[in-house]
């Protein structure tokens, strides 16, 4: 994927200023790591941290991509050089406010903190061709989510399902064509979590 291939190569350039041991442990263990810190642009200011396993292999990463002094992009890298996990801070505070999943280089997923609480508000899943297959949100700031919606190909939404109630599982379920119309509608009643009552627009008509 392009943006695993960008990063790679703006996290391997630049000339290295410096190097520390460190160590980590997963079990008890230590496990010696290679600290490698870089002035991309030779201004005096560390723009990136890079963390290898006793390998070589990187482990994680982290960089000052606008060069402000401030760290705002992480990275995980899983089984070698490819990239796990990218988080992003985009307003500046130093904390990330996007997380972004990745799977043999592909974007699979993607969560974003809209609210600034520091917890993601919603949960978006892709397709391997970079579609979106489900779109999550959390809109009363409970945690989790209240808002489930799913959609067909051409990105046009074929499913949403609410929790009016705030118990954590969807209680309506609104149903789409692949013309945007409105299908079917299901409502659990009872709060059992499975739909009892179903309406069909046309047939009100």
């Amino acid at each position: 994927m392009l943006v695993c291939v960008a990063l790679a190569v703006y996290l391997a350039g630049g000339e290295q200023s410096g190097s520390e041991s460190g160590s980590s442990s997963a079990a008890g263990a230590a496990v010696p790591t290679e600290v490698v810190q870089q002035d991309l642009n030779r201004d005096g200011i560390l723009e990136s941290i890079l963390i290898y396993e006793q390998n070589g292999v990187p482990e994680r990463a982290e960089a000052d991509t606008d060069q402000n002094g401030t760290v705002d992009l992480w990275v995980r890298y899983e089984g070698g050089d490819e990239v796990g996990e990218m988080a992003f801070d985009r307003d500046g505070d130093g904390q990330p406010e996007e997380w972004q999943l990745f799977e043999a280089g592909v974007l699979t997923a993607r969560h974003q903190d809209t609210t600034r609480d520091g917890l993601p508000d919603m949960w978006i899943l892709y397709e391997e061709d970079g579609a979106v297959l489900e779109m999550n949100r959390d809109a009363n700031a409970d945690g989790r989510p209240d808002l489930w919606s799913s959609y067909y190909p051409d990105a046009s939404l074929r499913r949403a399902a609410y929790d009016t109630n705030s118990d954590g599982r969807p209680d309506l379920w609104i149903n789409y064509n692949p013309e945007g119309e409105v299908a079917s509608i299901e409502t659990d009643s009872d709060a059992d979590g499975t739909p009892d009552q179903f309406t069909v627009p046309s047939e009100q008509q």
